[in-house]
């Protein structure tokens, strides 16, 4: 009985956290705004840019992938696209509304890059404005690459920011 009533007790707190992640605004997919130029192994430039592609799930995962161009607006035709996981695992928590320092209501952000027991684990902030979500300068999201920056970088840099994408 007393096992029923404990289990019965923490279930809305179980439920209430993974709904968090589950509905946040975050979940679905996302594209870079910034166009940037590939480059060879070597580091020199080559004729193709291209934005990264975002992948926010309801369980909390985070799949990135790219969208290749030949022209510097990444308005021409799409040479490839490569959906998915690229790189390193991510995942994020959303930990709910939180008053930004530029007095914007946003959310807090729990993002995590690798796998346990070697994830390294940073919290931060979102806004979201229509379309548009920009992070604080503790996540980066490129076209060539996402990480994280670490502690104490609360304020929203908006040009670290994706658009809604398909």
């Amino acid at each position: 009985m007393i096992k029923r009533l404990i289990a019965a007790s923490l279930l809305p707190l179980l439920v209430a956290c993974e709904n968090n992640t589950a509905s946040s605004p975050l979940v679905g997919n996302w594209i870079t705004e910034s166009c940037e130029r590939l480059e060879d192994a070597n580091g020199q430039p080559l004729d193709y840019w291209m934005r990264g592609l975002y992948e926010f799930s309801s369980e909390g995962k985070i799949r990135r992938g790219m969208r290749s161009y030949e022209d510097a607006n990444c308005q021409s035709q799409v040479l490839y696209e490569a959906p998915g996981s690229l790189g390193v695992a991510m995942t994020f928590e959303d930990l709910g509304e939180a008053f930004l320092q530029e007095g914007l209501d946003g959310r807090r952000l729990r993002v995590s890059l690798g796998s346990p027991p070697l994830a390294l684990e940073v919290e931060g902030y979102y806004f979201i404005d229509d379309k548009r979500v920009c992070f604080s300068e503790a996540f980066r999201f490129h076209a060539t690459g996402a990480g994280i920056s670490g502690p104490s970088a609360d304020a929203i840099d908006f040009g670290n920011c994706l658009r809604r994408g398909s």
